[in-house]
């Protein structure tokens, strides 16, 4: 059975760590002969042969879209930019893949658990599958739903693209989203409809096809969602594919390129939890994004903060909790005791009176049970009494770490929010490591941990 009209589960690419991504780009002079020639000598060269290529109207030139692992996302667009000379550098929307929502026609089958497959997908074995040399396991795979026949609609259908970006916070896209998913499921009209959620571009990215006779349905939905999401600021694009095929048709396989970015590792990474590069899972593949921002400044990580994020890394990884609770709850709870003994020292070395202290940081009882945000503010206005503006300001930063504690301490901390609570760590653990530095010199308090 060769590999002809087929494609990889969602899952299967996730295993490989691979996103979702579509990006747009308006050229300078778009040719419909030379470009295609243009993208297939670029996607040849960069080993990247699952994309797909639209040629749509309005300010967009073409979209492209396909799976990419995560360290090629943000390159990939300047790869594009250059090869095709594009006005500006193309922008791209990544999808979160646990939050994409497709509609199939009724009676669907669902993916069938097949766990022994699955695992038993590694490289080679993905590549046997996809060059044809394994019929009888293809055959296996696509009763387990682990591939999938692809959806061919005919030239008589319009296929467009629906951006829809909103003006609203995280927590109320899951409204957003709940809303457009139902209205989604409820238009006849709409064929093989995807309602996709990601960050680039836009918030949701909807996927669709109509029949000519409907065609403006399409207008009449983008209307819809500007009405209907008006309290979130709601603006749409849509980009109408000015032919039935692609431009290249992708091949709906695993590259090797993602095969070998994966092997890549990074000496950061490496230094914080070196065991994320021993799994292949999608947990895995996010910490490695969130490792790879260009935020995170390794020279301002001291080895104890490396080890600290590492083992609640670690928790994230084995999706344990408890581990990960453990470890934070532990640090903050013996940083609060050092504190509670260095702010009065450092304090009344420098001539305080701690009562005082404590009216001027807008604590109102002197002798009542303090806690971190407390020690915070009195040391606070004592560097500011002593002209110390860079310790001020770390002191002021450390203040991002309340949310976190506060959470630990009353039981209410989930790893739902992981990546929010390891960029807090990130930007405020040297700010402490200033502080704490500063308070040991002059009280010979020091915090060991």
């Amino acid at each position: 059975m060769a590999w002809i009209n087929l494609a990889w589960h969602h899952s299967v690419r996730e295993k490989f760590g691979e996103h979702l991504v579509f990006y747009r780009a308006c050229l300078q002079h778009f040719h419909p002969e030379k470009t295609p020639l243009i993208l297939s000598k670029l996607f040849t060269a960069e080993q990247i042969n699952n994309l797909t290529v639209y040629m749509v109207f309005g300010a967009t030139d073409i979209l492209i879209y396909g799976y990419l692992h995560p360290n090629l996302i943000e390159d990939f667009r300047f790869r594009l930019a250059e090869a095709l000379e594009t006005e500006t550098t193309p922008e791209y929307f990544a999808v979160a893949r646990r939050e994409e929502h497709e509609f199939k026609a009724a009676g669907t089958a669902a993916i069938r658990s097949d766990h022994n497959l699955y695992h038993l997908l590694d490289v080679q074995t993905i590549r046997t599958v996809q060059l044809g040399e394994n019929p009888d396991l293809l055959a296996r795979l696509i009763e387990a739903g682990l591939v999938e026949h692809t959806e061919e609609h005919g030239e008589q259908l319009i296929r467009f693209f629906m951006a829809v970006a909103l003006d609203t916070t995280e927590a109320l896209l899951d409204r957003a989203q709940t809303t457009i998913r139902e209205h989604l499921r409820k238009q006849a009209t709409l064929v093989s409809p995807r309602l996709l959620r990601g960050r680039g571009f836009a918030v949701f990215l909807i996927d669709a096809h109509v029949e000519p006779a409907n065609y403006f349905t399409i207008g009449e939905l983008s209307k819809w969602l500007i009405s209907e999401l008006d309290p979130f600021k709601a603006k749409t694009e849509t980009y109408l594919a000015s032919e039935p095929d692609s431009l290249i048709p992708g091949a709906n396989i695993i590259d090797d390129r993602t095969f070998i970015v994966r092997r890549s590792t990074s000496p950061l990474i490496q230094s914080i939890l070196p065991e994320v590069y021993n799994t292949a899972t999608a947990i895995s593949d996010e910490i490695i994004l969130a490792l790879s921002d260009g935020s995170v400044n390794a020279t301002r990580l001291l080895p104890q903060d490396r080890a600290l994020l590492g083992a609640f890394l670690k928790g994230v990884l084995d999706s344990n909790e408890m581990q990960s609770i453990g470890h934070l709850l532990f640090f903050l709870t013996h940083l609060e005791g050092y504190l509670r003994t260095a702010h009065a020292r450092y304090a009344q070395s420098k001539g305080f009176d701690l009562k005082v202290l404590y009216d001027l940081a807008g604590i109102k009882e002197a002798n009542k049970n303090h806690t971190l945000v407390d020690y915070l503010n009195t040391l606070t206005k004592v560097f500011e009494d002593q002209k110390q503006d860079s310790l001020t300001q770390s002191a002021k930063e450390c203040l991002r770490l309340l949310p976190l504690r506060n959470e630990l301490a009353h039981g209410r901390y989930t790893l739902a929010k992981w990546p929010d609570d390891l960029h807090v760590l990130i930007q405020g653990l040297p700010h402490l490591r200033s502080v704490l530095g500063h308070l040991a010199d002059e009280t010979g308090l020091i915090f060991k941990n």
